[in-house]
């Protein structure tokens, strides 16, 4: 899954058709705007399937530092299958034993292992905008023939671009799904 489609940004670009070049440039742009995503954001916001190690501290509750939690499909801990036994805080990225059951993460080096799907399984309404327009504005240079041109004019006609990789308005909405590590 991508962060916009061809017809999003054929509509940023208000092109009612689209000739082959077109399509395949756009098509590249959209995969290159999903690099430029998820490397500003440091991370892979769209659903994906993890296995991760972690060593445990004796709480109930093991961070994974990745949101939203979708599912769990597999949890050892000491090598004991307790994935029945664990909840998601989808929200927090955490998995939790309730207090009540008496399991914990046991203190170990190493001795969890979890396998689960974390991410949004559906693109944000902003991230695709964003996308959309980071992709239009690329198709724009690369048709326009104006990378790496600060200006031009033309018979009193003079057109300045924008000099920076990201857009503010990109930049503002990527900005909230950046990963801030503080660990």
């Amino acid at each position: 899954m991508n962060f916009t489609t061809l017809a999003n940004v054929q509509m940023f670009l208000n092109k009612s058709s689209l000739t082959l070049a077109e399509t395949a440039t756009i098509t590249m742009l959209i995969e290159m705007v999903d690099a430029i995503i998820k490397n500003y954001c440091r991370w892979e916001i769209l659903a994906k399937d993890y296995t991760k190690v972690f060593d445990g501290d004796g709480s109930a509750t093991l961070d994974l530092r990745i949101t939203p939690i979708n599912t769990v499909a597999e949890l050892l801990v000491s090598d004991t299958d307790l994935t029945t036994n664990v909840s998601i805080a989808s929200e927090d990225g955490a998995v939790y034993f309730e207090a009540t059951d008496g399991n914990t993460f046991t203190s170990g080096s190493r001795n969890i292992q979890i396998t689960f799907n974390a991410g949004h399984t559906e693109v944000p309404n902003d991230l695709a905008y964003a996308a959309s327009w980071l992709a239009a504005i690329n198709f724009n240079r690369i048709a326009s023939e104006n990378i790496g041109i600060s200006s031009e004019e033309f018979q009193g006609v003079k057109a300045e671009y924008d000099k920076v990789d990201i857009p503010v308005m990109v930049k503002h909405v990527l900005d909230q799904y950046k990963y801030l590590s503080i660990y």
